[in-house]
């Protein structure tokens, strides 16, 4: 876990061993204690992404301590490979299941940071809410508006990550989740900082470009899956201020999109931005002020329009099944929101940072772990697909 050093710079990276001995922990949310351990789970999944909620999901047999996680309410599961935790969170969903192997439980789950995503932003009685300051002590306040009075775990923090930092940030905030605030704030630095939240503790640091190359001729690569999406949206009609006709409005469009995958429309209101008429002293005639003393709005609709058309864009994902080589292992020599290469055989190369990466654990095979360069698609789903095309690839190339 990530330790704070003074006046909010974070502390260096912090490596952990994947092939270390791994556990499956029980934590009491209500006491934030550990208070039990998954010794019989047959297969785990984590999948954790970088500034975003991560999953996870396991498989144990039905009489054991998995299913304390189901009675007990309010509980969580905490991975750690040696002393570190990979991924912690709460339950989400159970299952149980019965076919020739006999019963088991699936557990599913969320991580931690999931605490900022169903927090709301609340400003009842006034427009929005702005918090400026430098990176790290908009973050901290972030968390503590979507910790402070509210029922949940208790989460904590370094009060001294609260100092000064080279980046400074501003953003506004109206009936959102808190998450998504955070987002935008994590956007107004280079490098984009990454923060979490693991064993209830909020983190933060500074990703880095650490020469992390995936390239099958280098031998740090056993394959990939290159995955381009259409966006949610490339045309989005932004809408300001004002009512009916009169609502101020302006269209951004991602031109080379729409040329591909033909236009697709949303619309944003953010009636939050811009600027609103001056009353004089003596108030407007007829109680409203004339359309002459409306401010046009455009350039703030302008940059409003592109923040949306970034947010609904899908960029292009490669998914790597890497090699681990002496100076290049996941967790130990680079992590979430690091700078990463991948060099495809034909020569071309994606220079993106790690957005996500696919940890499965098996009590019948080896480790894996796979790495996401770019923007995160995956799901457990497609994770198992892409695993069973790569057996039947293996039987047929040991044939």
């Amino acid at each position: 876990m990530t330790v704070f050093s003074p006046l909010g710079a974070p502390a260096p990276f912090a490596a952990y061993d994947t092939r270390n001995n791994w556990r499956l922990l029980v934590r009491d949310d209500e006491t934030g204690q550990l208070v039990n351990e998954v010794e019989d789970f047959s297969e785990a999944t984590f999948i954790a992404r970088f500034n975003d909620v991560g999953t996870w999901e396991f498989r144990s047999r039905l009489a054991g301590p998995a299913t304390d996680l189901v009675r007990r309410g309010r509980a969580s599961l905490v991975a750690r490979v040696g002393p570190d935790t990979v991924i912690s969170g709460p339950i989400t969903r159970a299952a149980r299941t019965w076919d020739e192997a006999g019963e088991q439980v699936v557990m599913n789950g969320v991580s931690d940071l999931v605490w900022t995503a169903v927090r709301l932003m609340q400003n009842p009685g006034i427009d929005e809410i702005l918090v400026e300051g430098s990176f790290p002590w908009v973050l901290h306040w972030l968390m503590y508006y979507a910790t402070i009075g509210r029922s949940g775990p208790a989460i904590s923090w370094d009060p001294q990550a609260q100092g000064p930092a080279p980046y400074p940030c501003s953003v506004t905030a109206r009936w959102e989740p808190v998450l998504a605030v955070m987002q935008r704030a994590a956007q107004q630095s280079r490098p984009v900082y990454g923060f979490d939240i693991r064993d209830l503790h909020f983190e933060h640091w500074l990703p880095r470009d650490p020469g992390v190359i995936f390239s099958a001729e280098l031998g740090t690569m056993a394959g990939y899956e290159l995955v381009v999406e259409r966006p949610d949206a490339n045309h989005v009609y932004v809408l300001g201020k004002r009512d009916g006709a009169a609502r101020q409005w302006r269209l951004a469009t991602n031109a080379a999109s729409a040329d591909y995958w033909w236009p697709v429309e949303q619309t944003r209101d953010r009636s939050d931005v811009g600027d609103e008429p001056e009353e004089p002293e003596d108030g407007w005639p007829g109680g409203e002020p004339p359309d002459s003393a409306w401010p046009d709005n455009q350039e703030a609709l302008r940059i409003a329009g592109l923040e949306a058309l970034a947010e609904l864009d899908r960029p292009v994902a490669v998914q790597v099944t890497p090699i681990d080589v002496e100076n290049q292992q996941f967790g130990l020599h680079y992590g979430l929101g690091d700078m990463a290469h991948v060099i495809f055989p034909d020569g071309t190369e994606v220079h993106d940072i790690i957005t996500e990466v696919t940890i499965q654990l098996s009590t019948n095979g080896p480790l894996s772990v796979r790495p996401t360069v770019g923007n995160p698609q995956m799901s457990l789903d497609t994770f198992r697909d892409l695993r069973a095309v790569e057996r039947r690839l293996n039987l047929l190339e040991s044939r």
